[in-house]
């Protein structure tokens, strides 16, 4: 553009020089064209004229031409800002397609999740929320896309398909779905996959707000009452809250366990209750006590009773001792009876001997129907002693014979 305006510039120089060229022609010679009456003179004194205005006139012609010049560059430039203005063209062309690629954005309808529960609308979307707050509601893989703004679902041709997972201690017993603007509530469609149960809800249902409705019941408490003297050690169909403060039955699993007494305690009992049903008694099998699942309808109590025991250690001399139906008590070693529970045993004495005297601990014993019976209330210590003789003597007037009578030997 510079160079143009240089060019012209020069143009207009030498338009200034030719009418400068002009203005030096001698005035007179014009006057005495005029005043002159001699013809021939005034053409002779003209011809200068006409050829200095020839001059002029070839001058100017360049002129003519530079500006023919200056119009060609001129257009040139002006051809130049035209292409320019092509140029510009596609890129304004080519921002066309963007707003035509933006069009279907404006026709797909999306839900923009703000929390694990509420999915809140923008724009043309939906808004979804969950009713239930003891399980976790999970949008499949798929229905969700990651934009500027977060979380997005897209509603308008697609399928909202999901998962309901309970928290711990909790089960999922429903799942409905309503739409904002028709009556009632709606079952979504099922699938379960792997064991995991999925929920889908129809794009071609959602044309309004969405309320997922999730229905969860806790699941059935465990509760031990085991005195304080034993361990119930639970070996399957069971969950721990994260603290370990509370245990629930697992949905469709038998409950099982263990259970170990403390040092000098006996298991006595076992027994379990179903709500407010009566109580059942359990019998180990191979040390592992098991409650069927069917049973576990509510809430379950296991109680352990036990026994504090202690231990009686035997001293007999010339007898030994057996239970009240007649076995053999084993008195090598101390054995275990149950604390402040009523004891019986018997003394018998060896061949040819007697019963002498019977102690528990310092207490003195006496035969009652057969047997021998204290309460313990600690180890106690069991004496026993037997001696005496049965010898024969005979004596005159003895109907049958010979008279057998007991002397002491000592």
């Amino acid at each position: 553009m510079k160079k143009i305006v240089g060019e012209v510039k020069k143009k207009l120089s030498l338009l200034l020089a030719v009418a400068m060229v002009i203005g030096s022609i001698p005035s007179n010679t014009l006057t005495v064209a005029a005043a002159e009456p001699n013809t021939q003179a005034v053409l002779e004194e003209a011809a200068p004229v006409e050829e200095a205005t020839t001059l002029a006139e070839e001058e100017t012609t360049p002129t003519e031409e530079e500006t023919t010049l200056v119009e060609e560059e001129t257009t040139l430039a002006e051809e130049e800002t035209t292409l320019v203005e092509e140029e510009t063209a596609p890129a304004e062309e080519e921002t066309a397609p963007v707003e035509e690629e933006t069009a279907p954005v404006e026709e797909t309808e999306r839900i923009s999740i703000k929390s694990d529960s509420t999915v809140q609308s923008t724009g043309a979307t939906y808004t979804v929320t969950i009713t239930d707050s003891q399980a976790v509601v999970e949008f499949a893989e798929g229905s969700v896309s990651v934009s500027e703004n977060g979380l997005t679902k897209t509603v308008s041709g697609n399928d909202l398909v999901f998962t309901a997972t309970p928290k711990t201690g909790y089960r999922v017993t429903d799942v409905k779905y309503s739409i904002e603007g028709v009556d009632g509530q709606k079952d979504p469609a099922t699938t379960v996959v792997e064991g995991v149960t999925k929920y889908t809800i129809s794009s071609a249902n959602i044309n309004g707000n969405v309320t997922i409705t999730v229905t969860t019941a806790e699941l059935p408490v465990i509760t031990i009452e085991d005195g304080g003297h034993a361990v119930v050690a639970l070996t399957g169909g069971y969950v721990n809250s994260e603290d370990g403060s509370k245990t629930w039955a697992k949905t469709g699993e038998n409950v099982t366990f263990t259970v170990t007494p403390a040092e000098r305690y006996v298991v006595k009992g076992v027994e379990y209750q179903v709500g407010s049903n009566g109580a059942q008694t359990l019998t180990a099998s191979d040390g592992t006590y098991t409650i069927e699942k069917a049973n576990i309808t509510d809430n379950v109590t296991i109680t352990v009773t036990t026994a504090e025991m202690v231990n009686l250690t035997f001293q007999v001399t010339n007898a030994k001792v057996t239970t009240v139906s007649g076995n053999d008590i084993d008195i090598t070693a101390p054995i275990q009876v149950e604390k402040g529970v009523e004891y019986s045993f018997k003394a018998v004495p060896n061949e040819n001997k007697t019963i002498k005297s019977v102690y528990a601990g310092d207490k003195e014993l006496t035969e009652d129907g057969g047997a021998y019976k204290f309460t313990p209330d600690a180890d106690t210590t069991i004496t026993v002693a037997a001696g005496g003789e049965l010898q024969e003597i005979t004596v005159a007037g003895v109907k049958d014979g010979v008279l057998t009578q007991a002397i002491d030997s000592e």
